[in-house]
């Protein structure tokens, strides 16, 4: 078991962000936040199609940040088992009433999953389309994260995970320039609660290029996710 977690965390650097300019994070500021998400997978039509809810509220210790709550639905196509198009719809609202931060996104996305040896490996590219209440303006957004998985333990219960994602604005406008937005840096532990629910916790890094007030933040973030997913049964 020492081998298989020394395997995941030496594979886990290879996905840490790297910065160029050895000087890019002096100075900058920090921020702490706790999400708390989850989310439901359901069969709308045989294995083809399913149905996708998820919200995730977010916690800060800035009484002046954004505090957005998010509300998610989509729909999911599964032309094969390694293979699934997603269609969705995000509303984000504001927790602080002293923030107006209202956006609307229509998003699509493909996933695709593979293996290699013991890790359960992830690809997602998404592509958003955000459109803020304060300006109507309109931007686009595209995103990739790599994501992987290793068991521990015997009973295969137990698992490590550990992601990366890139967030580009496609677009130039303002305040939020074309080119890089964010990177998001994960690491942590998961459990098998049962055949269909997971529930995940860990520590995740970002780094912003904020579009309000400050060139760039850290942001230091402590998640949870609980995973509910329910299988299609077949007619008998």
């Amino acid at each position: 078991m020492k081998n298989s977690i020394c395997s995941f965390l030496i594979s886990f650097l290879f996905v840490l962000p790297c910065w160029s300019d050895e000087n890019a994070l002096e100075g900058i500021d920090n921020d702490f936040t706790i999400w708390p998400m989850a989310s439901i997978e359901f069969p709308l039509y045989k294995e083809k199609l399913s149905g996708y809810i998820y919200t995730q509220p977010t916690f800060t210790n800035n009484a002046s940040d954004l505090n957005p709550l998010v509300l998610r639905g989509a729909v999911v196509f599964n032309p094969r088992k390694d293979l699934s198009l997603w269609t969705g719809y995000d509303r984000h609202l504001s927790i602080n009433k002293s923030v107006n931060f209202l956006e609307n996104r229509i998003w699509q996305q493909a996933v695709i999953n593979s293996r290699l040896k013991d890790f359960s490996i992830s690809h997602r590219l998404r592509l958003e389309e955000r459109i803020f209440d304060q300006t109507n303006q309109v931007s686009l957004r595209l995103r990739y994260r790599l994501r992987a998985t290793h068991p521990i333990g015997q009973s295969q219960k137990w698992y490590a995970a550990a992601s990366n994602e890139v967030l580009l604005n496609a677009i130039d406008t303002d305040p939020r320039p074309i080119g890089f937005a964010e990177n998001r840096t994960f690491i942590g532990l998961g459990r098998k609660l049962t055949k269909n629910i997971n529930l995940e916790g860990g520590y995740q890094l970002s780094l912003i290029n904020s579009p309000v007030g400050r060139s760039e933040l850290m942001r230091h973030c402590l998640s949870t996710n609980l995973i509910i997913s329910f299988p299609y049964k077949a007619d008998k």
